[in-house]
């Protein structure tokens, strides 16, 4: 993404001099325009209203859309007077443009429309204005980039945080497949993978070469991502836990490692519950310890419903401590 237009004085001709430098006393300017085809092009395909955009001439942009100028003309780059103006973070210009009509979604021939570059630009406040104005938040360029993608592969962190406020879809991929929370640990940026993880965001999401983004984090040992991606695990796995009183086995299975955790089997899980549970109960309640292994050996459930916990250990402990059981 260019910074500017480069101008060589030699190439431009009296209007489009005036028009980029801005030098021209108002009353000459009036004239010259008078006399002029004020849509003329310069070598590059740029109009008189290109050059005064890009460069914050604001006078002469006024003079020009007084004139009815045509707004939407494309340069050699496939670039509106508005992308250059955005481009260009001339915002005054940029605004009077956008009051007038122009069209702030005329991709250029990289695919970047104006709010591509207002992002790359960490200007939130143009962003705004685009917005306001029609872009569209979900227009991709020709690398398959969404401005959000864009922002997170810049590693714009203000701006990212603006589109999210604003709905941009968090799960859009570029064209290899990378979601935003792919790209930010492809950068390295812990502060925008903390960030996405906040959102609804599909964790799990493949890209073209089936690796997610916490296996990019670990091939890549960004270990402060790594702890990033188990703490959210953690979290989740609390939540559903809670949110859940009667739980799908895979909900079941994503529980069940972390409540065992080291714990290798049955015997030595349920002797170490048992422990906890005198530890921290024993003074106020009455303690019923049932483990299965201690039950007997036998290919017949002891009564229906044990093996699902319908009926089981843990419905027995509760039955006894609440005195319903003896």
């Amino acid at each position: 993404m260019e910074p500017r237009y480069h101008v060589r004085r030699e190439d431009l001709d009296k209007l489009h001099r005036a028009a980029w430098w801005g030098k021209v006393p108002r009353k000459d300017l009036i004239v010259m325009l008078r006399d002029t085809d004020v849509n003329k092009m310069d070598k590059q395909k740029r109009t008189a209203l290109h050059l005064a955009s890009a460069n914050g001439n604001s006078e002469v942009v006024k003079l020009l859309l007084d004139r009815q100028c045509q707004l939407n003309v494309l340069d050699n780059k496939n670039r509106t007077a508005l992308t250059e103006a955005v481009q260009c973070q001339e915002d005054e210009c940029a605004l009077m443009l956008l009051e007038h009509g122009t069209d702030p979604n005329i991709p250029d021939e990289y695919g970047n429309t104006t709010l591509h570059y207002a992002i790359y630009n960490e200007d939130k406040l143009m962003a705004k204005v685009l917005l306001l104005h029609g872009a569209a938040i979900e227009s991709k360029n020709k690398h398959d980039l969404t401005p959000l993608l864009l922002g997170v592969h810049e590693q714009k962190q203000q701006v990212v945080k603006f589109l999210i406020k604003k709905k941009a879809n968090l799960n859009a991929f570029d064209r290899y497949g990378r979601t935003a929370l792919i790209l930010a640990v492809c950068c390295g940026s812990a502060s925008l993978v903390s960030l996405l993880l906040e959102q609804n965001i599909d964790v799990s999401s493949q890209d073209l070469s089936g690796q997610t983004a916490r296996e990019y984090a670990v091939s890549s040992h960004h270990n402060v991502i790594c702890q990033l991606f188990s703490d959210y695990k953690e979290k989740r796995i609390l939540k559903i836990s809670s949110e859940n009183s009667n739980p799908d086995n895979a909900v079941i299975d994503e529980i069940t490692p972390k409540r065992i955790r080291d714990w290798p089997n049955t015997y030595t899980y349920t002797k170490a519950l048992g422990e906890m549970v005198v530890q921290q109960e024993s003074r106020s309640l009455t303690i019923a310890i049932i483990r299965p292994s201690i039950v007997g050996a036998t290919w017949h459930k002891p009564f229906p419903g044990w093996v699902d916990n319908l009926n089981g250990p843990s419905r027995l402990i509760i039955a006894v401590c609440i005195g319903m059981k003896k």
